[in-house]
Parts: structure tokens; sequence; C-alpha cells
């Protein structure tokens, strides 16, 4: 029973390990998803904001419903400049990061060169 459970054990350690990691530049496919709820996100709450909110009754009561959808629009585009502003202020990739990232991958390849004798692509 004892060598039954420690072949199983062995089976499981060794048949069975999770396939390497390869690491990946950005997240793919998600980030035209992002994009989109952020739009989606931007258009709606401007619109419930605009339509939906008495606050622009408070501080401009003259205001007529025309008048409204026209302010939701232009909050809408400002909002949409602002995200795009943003988008192109910030830069991808961090140089301190990539920085960090290669000492790290230099010391984790070193290591296991000279602790496993694993050798490295």
């Amino acid at each position: 029973n004892l060598y039954q459970l420690r072949m199983s054990a062995k089976t499981l350690v060794t048949a069975t390990q999770r396939p390497p990691y390869s690491c990946a530049s950005d997240i793919g496919a998600w980030q035209s998803v992002m994009d989109i709820v952020a739009t989606a996100s931007v258009i709606t709450n401007s619109l419930i904001i605009g339509i939906t909110s008495h606050s622009c009754y408070f501080y401009f009561p003259e205001m007529t419903m025309l008048q409204r959808i026209w302010a939701v629009i232009i909050l809408e585009h400002l909002l949409f400049g602002a995200k795009i502003f943003i988008e192109n202020v910030i830069k991808i990739e961090d140089a301190e990061a990539s920085r960090e990232y290669d000492r790290k991958t230099t010391m984790r390849d070193f290591h296991l060169k000279n602790t496993f004798k694993i050798e490295l692509d």
C-alpha cells in the first residue's frame, strides 16, 4: 500500500508538470476589449450624467433639453480627448522596469546555470 502511494506520488510529480512559462509582451487580445469597455463607459457615464442628473438644472436653470443633449455631446468629446491624451502621455514600457526585469532574468539564469547545472537557450 505504501509502495503504491509512493508510485502514485512520483507519477503525479513527474508526469503531470506545469508547462514552461512563456513571457508575453502585453495582454494580447484583451487590450482591444479594454479599449471597447473604456469607450462604452465614457459614453454611458456621459449620458447618465447629462440626461438623468438634475445638477445641470441646478447650475443652469434655464437650460432646455436640446441644450442638455449638446452639453452631453461636448462632455463626451472632452472625455474622449482626455482619454486619448492620457493614452499617449503614459509610456507603455518604463525604462526602469525594463532594467529591473533584465536584471532579475540575468540573476535567475545565473542561479539556474550554476546551482542546478541547467543549460539555457
